[in-house]
């Protein structure tokens, strides 16, 4: 199999990648390799492990699966700049398609390590790869129990970096829960009386997001939604932030305090420079916001979300998942943008 090198503009021209600088991309072209396929060569066969996200340079692929009576289904074709392999990535499960080439093949191979390296530390190309999952998820939704882990794509993502920062032997991230309850139409968030906020130590055995329900109910709190809303990096740690909305009526151990949640502007960068802070205030800021888009975004949020927090939260300017980036003591944030 021949190969060449792959270079940043040839990474640009994948659809994840589209308007990424190559100046930016080269640290990833430093790390991708190309594999040619001849047709009816098998690229990934279903139960394999993950090991590689692939990005299609050349040819036409065939996504298929096999039905209960041993049948072929075809789900779907694969062309140029088309990406295929990162969701068993992130579930660190078995391959869960066969994907063959139809025609002569050439693919970009980037090793998982170096490519959940790359997307932690680009807030832009991991938020795309968000909306790129939600969507492809969002499809299969009706055959899928419905849980509201089973759509927080951003709960994945992290939970795969938590494991890369575990095999790496680096500093764990840290599960953030944000409890916020109604009270008279008002919006409250509860804290531990002697943190600024809820932040858990996490277990790379378990979805984060599972662990901020665990952790609620041995608070003996039942909550109704828990979707993540950000992540920053506050020193050499990630910290992935789930709101968690609690029903009217539910009472909080006498450990924790609840405050009143203030409107506050974001802790946005300008263009030259970062903010000089990142309290917790913008934080719970931007998960209402976050909130006020699932409303309209995710239909499982939207069923289970009672009244009246629909009202209230369309007050919020709707904006999606949020990564705030901190590196050495300052701060940057980026908005999520969609692809």
């Amino acid at each position: 199999m021949a190969s060449s090198k792959v270079t940043a503009s040839t990474l640009g021209g994948a659809l994840l990648f589209t308007g990424v600088p190559t100046t930016e991309l080269e640290p990833l072209a430093a790390h991708s390799r190309f594999q040619r396929f001849t047709p009816g060569d098998v690229v990934v066969r279903r139960g394999d492990p993950a090991a590689h996200f692939f990005i299609v340079d050349q040819g036409r692929l065939k996504v298929s699966t096999t039905s209960s009576d041993g049948r072929e289904r075809v789900l779907g074709g694969l062309v140029a700049s088309d990406h295929f392999g990162e969701l068993a990535l992130l579930d660190g499960r078995p391959r869960t398609c066969d994907v063959l080439a139809e025609t002569p093949c050439r693919l970009i191979l980037i090793d998982r390590d170096e490519f959940l390296r790359f997307i932690q530390t680009r807030p832009r190309i991991a938020d795309r790869l968000m909306t790129i999952l939600r969507h492809e998820l969002g499809q299969e939704q009706e055959q899928a129990i419905r849980r509201v882990s089973f759509v927080d794509v951003s709960g994945r993502i992290t939970w795969a970096m938590h494991q890369l920062a575990e095999e790496e032997e680096r500093a764990q991230p840290v599960v953030e829960v944000l409890p916020v309850q109604l009270r008279s139409r008002e919006i409250r968030w509860y804290r531990p009386r002697s943190a600024r906020s809820w932040q858990l130590g996490s277990d790379e055995s378990i979805h984060p997001g599972d662990l901020a329900v665990n952790k609620l109910q041995e608070a003996r709190v039942d909550p109704i939604i828990v979707h993540s809303t950000s992540w920053r990096f506050e020193g050499d740690h990630l910290v992935l932030t789930y709101v968690a909305v609690i029903a009217e009526g539910e009472r909080f151990p006498r450990s924790f305090v609840a405050g009143d949640v203030e409107r506050v502007d974001l802790a946005r960068g300008s263009a030259t420079g970062a903010p000089e802070d990142i309290g917790v205030a913008p934080v719970v800021e931007h998960a209402m916001r976050h909130l006020s888009w699932l409303v309209l975004d995710d239909p499982v949020v939207k069923d289970r979300l009672p009244d009246p927090w629909a009202e209230i939260l369309a007050g919020y300017e709707p904006e999606p998942f949020r990564v705030v980036v901190e590196t050495r003591g300052h701060a940057s944030s980026l908005s999520g943008t969609t692809a």
